[in-house]
């Protein structure tokens, strides 16, 4: 979805999946997942949007907001670090702070940011 660059088509997917969500009696749903994509060992790397904080930002802000136009809650999963699939219990991520902030969290704080009106 990220490779489009395309935050209306996101919206349109948000909406879309609000929609199945409500025809299926769902209320809330784990998505999407806003870790950094960083490889495709990561940990469910598939269902990140972008290796680039504010792109991955832009594209979870798009589609949280479709999901909640049709009044779904959200909970933007995998919150930061998920490098590892197998055998995740047990493995540490080493990072500094600016990476920590420029990288693995700039997808969250910008969608979160935009979706409450901040950015």
């Amino acid at each position: 979805m990220a490779a489009t660059w395309n935050v209306d088509l996101a919206l349109a997917e948000g909406e879309a999946y609000g929609d199945e969500d409500l025809v299926n009696g769902v209320c809330g749903t784990y998505g999407p997942g806003m870790n950094t994509h960083r490889s495709a060992f990561g940990g469910r790397a598939a269902e990140y949007y972008s290796e680039d904080g504010l792109l991955a930002g832009k594209m979870g802000e798009s589609m949280i907001t479709g999901l909640q136009s049709k009044g779904i809650y959200v909970y933007a999963k995998h919150f930061a670090f998920n490098d590892q699939e197998t055998n995740r219990s047990g493995v540490l991520i080493w990072s500094n702070e600016q990476a920590m902030r420029e990288i693995y969290l700039r997808p969250f704080e910008v969608a979160i940011k935009e979706v409450n009106g901040e950015g």
